[in-house]
């Protein structure tokens, strides 16, 4: 097997492509000019076979984020669908769910879209994102697109192989260098829009078959009414995927907040139902700033304390990422400096969201999820609400008691527990809502996609409706309890079978919390253990998770959790501790150090 192929099967990331773009940062590139060109032609392949279609009549939607190597990836895509004849849009700067509704909406009806992202990963990186019309690709469509990629990749020898590479790298640098000079120059995101040398030839190319016998403009306009780049050049419009969504999240702003007031509020504005609303948003310099310049504020609300709504590919104030303390803090002070109702926060590619009430309250992990099952919990009572497997006990005692819904804790993998949800939705489950305390929420009503401005818009709807009614977010969140501490141990397994070794500690820690779990028993002095109690939670579908309780306190609620599992993707295996006591944690940590104690393999330093 050759280096590049070893390459395309390394950058699989689930359902994800994820990889190195930028060189001589932190690793070798892997995601460069051979990589887009061999992915994008196995994507057609998939797509036709899915589509039941030709090549040749597909079309597809492309877009980026706001990476400094993302238009030159988009630019290598481009040139790509074109030489095989698809009809395409380049999208620019867009958002990774607006990407998929370029498969829904009437004006551009994609039979697929590609998202180049790394979400909230460091600048250098990249990736891509792949939909169909039915939404994100699942693992095993990844795989396949891989295996059909390898099919086209070179076939040289090792010296010629390397020379590709070398020049693979500084077409990025420079593409990378003329980028940065060019967001310096050209007002944003405008600069996101490829002009490059390179697609201005496709473009060409594009004009000439179009003159001559129109195979691809002609037959885009006429048979299907589905444009591409090259017809603004010719005198047809071409709509813009951004501004057609930012008017698809308004209107349904406009609608919840009409269809939500109570009799006797104010006479309702149409053209501006949010007039009277603060709300500070925090892009991260990602592709989000358009959720308060195209979405917000037209209808109305004040938007003056947003920060970093520009896009900037080198991320300097913060990382994009809704459950990075240092983003949530910069959104706080914005939020609480600029006296707002509330603030949103988003990740690079905006299918994640987080916010800060107005008192300054952090609506992130538990929160986010709590949040997003009150704006459903009243139109589908006694639903299911899908979660990752790391959610905290207040917050299931919030769904089920305060709520009255059903909390299904289920796996890691914003995938996973949309498929789940998706599982249980076809055997006839009312479940409205799938989502990650990572701020991943897919709402059935919105196709099922994780959508961070669809939930943000949902939240501004009853941010505004609540303010009619003379109350915020932090009323309507004020039952949810938050534990007192939590604490995440990433340990890294050096084992060459890390899969089977961490398996096997897995099935070893349900053994001991069954059986003798003393220091002694792992050869360990007494003192390093502690008096509270253990139970394995059942049902868990992840790892191994515990209850643990203090007997001295009484009662029968335990005191706090802790959660091993193996990693998705990497050779280490994460642990979560919760407790709801201060040094609750480290009673608990304590209690499992004798246990990690004899896996030499293994790196429990830092717990």
């Amino acid at each position: 097997m050759s280096n590049d192929k070893k390459g395309l099967k390394a950058l699989q990331n689930g359902s994800d492509i994820r990889g190195i773009a930028i060189p001589g940062v932190s690793g070798e590139a892997n995601l460069l000019r051979t990589e887009a060109e061999s992915l994008t032609q196995g994507y057609l392949r998939w797509l036709s076979e899915k589509t039941d279609k030709p090549v040749e009549e597909l079309a597809v939607a492309v877009g980026c984020d706001s990476r400094l190597s993302g238009p030159y990836l988009k630019q290598i895509i481009l040139v790509t669908l074109s030489v095989n004849d698809v009809t395409f849009f380049d999208c620019g700067l867009a958002s990774t769910p607006a990407m998929f509704m370029a498969t829904k909406f009437r004006s551009f009806q994609c039979d697929g879209a590609i998202m180049i992202t790394a979400s909230h990963l460091p600048y250098e990186r990249n990736g891509f994102k792949y939909f169909d019309a039915e939404g994100g690709l699942q693992k095993a469509d990844i795989a396949k697109i891989i295996e059909y990629a390898e099919d086209v990749l070179p076939k040289e020898s090792e010296d010629k192989a390397a020379a590709r590479r070398a020049q693979d790298e500084a077409a990025m640098l420079d593409a990378v260098r003329a980028m940065k000079e060019k967001l310096e120059k050209t007002p944003v995101p405008d600069a996101y829009k490829d002009d490059s040398k390179g697609l201005s030839a496709a473009k060409e190319d594009a004009k000439r078959d179009a003159k001559t016998d129109g195979s691809i403009t002609a037959r885009s306009q006429i048979v299907r009414d589905r444009p591409i780049f090259a017809q603004a050049e010719l005198g047809a419009y071409i709509p813009d995927l951004m501004e057609t969504y930012a008017a698809h999240l308004r209107s349904l702003i406009i609608e919840g907040v009409q269809k939500g007031l109570a009799d006797g509020a104010p006479a309702f504005d149409p053209e501006y139902p949010l007039a009277g609303l603060t709300v500070a948003v925090d892009a991260g310099n990602g592709a989000g700033g358009f959720y308060a310049t195209e979405v917000l504020e037209p209808l109305g609300a004040n938007v003056a304390a947003s920060r970093y709504l520009d896009p900037n590919g080198a991320f300097p104030n913060h990382a994009p990422n809704p459950e990075d303390k240092a983003a949530v803090d910069a959104l706080r002070e914005a939020v609480l400096g600029g006296s707002c109702d509330l603030g949103i926060i988003f990740d690079t590619d905006v299918d994640r969201s987080a916010a800060v009430t107005g008192a300054g309250r952090e609506v992130a992990r538990n929160g986010i999820v709590a949040l997003a099952a009150l704006l459903v919990a009243k139109e589908h009572p006694g639903s299911t609400i899908v979660t990752d497997s790391i959610t905290s006990i207040e917050l299931g005692q919030f769904l089920e008691d305060t709520l009255g819904l059903k909390h299904l804790r289920y796996m890691r993998g914003y995938k996973n527990v949309i498929n789940k949800a998706l599982e249980l939705t076809a055997q006839g489950v009312d479940c409205p809502l799938a989502i990650e305390t990572s701020g991943h929420a897919a709402l059935k009503e919105n196709y099922y996609l994780d959508d961070g401005a669809y939930l943000a818009t949902k939240i501004i709807i009853k941010a505004a409706l609540l303010k009619q009614e003379g109350s915020n977010l932090d009323d309507l969140l004020a039952a949810l309890k938050e534990p007192a501490e939590a604490r995440e141990v990433r340990m890294p397994i050096t084992a060459e079978d890390f899969g089977g070794y961490a398996d096997q500690i897995l099935d070893d820690l349900k053994a001991w919390v069954s059986g003798d779990n003393s220091a002694e028993s792992r050869n360990m002095p007494s003192a390093f253990g502690q008096t509270l109690s253990m139970q394995l939670v059942s049902p868990n579908y992840e790892g191994v998770r515990i209850n643990f309780y203090d007997a001295a306190a009484g009662g029968d609620a335990p005191m706090g959790w802790c959660l091993l599992r193996r990693s998705l993707h990497d050779p280490l295996m994460p642990l979560n501790i919760e407790s709801g006591k201060e040094g609750g944690a480290e009673e608990i940590a304590a209690m499992l150090r004798p246990f990690f104690f004899p896996y030499s393999a293994l790196d429990s330093s830092k717990l």
